[in-house]
């Protein structure tokens, strides 16, 4: 039956909050979803400054390319070498415990808005309440002589094993 056929289904951390929340941000600002897709879920990525400016567009940093000056790594230290506390287990990527147990995904959200006012309304609605959803881009475009303007964002939901 559908039942067992759902439990054979491998389970996929909080798809249902995320699209909760998409869901709400369009009920309240009166945005039509037109499709909501998930890309794969893999470990959780801690984003340095670094990596936020390569995900930038050029537009939106201003620089011209410029990157922000890469930290110094520090001087190894030769008694840390031999130190197997310092080195990563077998399987482990050097995170925490906590940490191996955050996960993240892509989501793109496609969305009909009816105005410009309720765009800035459904993104300040994805935004709100606790941190699940990071916006890393949107698109917009509109049709001449159609007041209504399609959205098309990209975002990371932040998600974890541990309920």
């Amino acid at each position: 039956d559908l039942a067992d056929l759902h439990d054979q289904l491998p389970p996929l951390p909080q798809l249902d909050d995320a699209s909760e929340l998409v869901v709400k941000a369009a009920e309240r600002t009166g945005a039509s979803i037109d499709t909501i897709e998930y890309g794969e879920i893999k470990p959780f990525a801690a984003r340095d400054t670094k990596t936020v400016f390569e995900d930038l567009p050029e537009s939106a940093t201003n620089l011209g390319g410029s990157q922000p000056a890469a930290e110094p790594a520090a001087e190894a230290d030769p008694d840390d070498a031999a130190d197997p506390a310092s080195e990563p287990t077998a399987g482990s990527t050097g995170e925490s415990a906590a940490g191996a147990d955050q996960l993240q995904f892509p989501i793109t959200i496609s969305v009909i808005a009816p105005d410009q006012a309720a765009v800035f309304r459904f993104l300040d609605e994805l935004r709100a309440g606790p941190r699940l959803l990071q916006i890393t881009t949107v698109n917009s475009s509109t049709e001449e002589g159609q007041p209504e303007i399609e959205l098309k964002i990209e975002a990371l939901v932040f998600t974890s094993l541990v309920n």
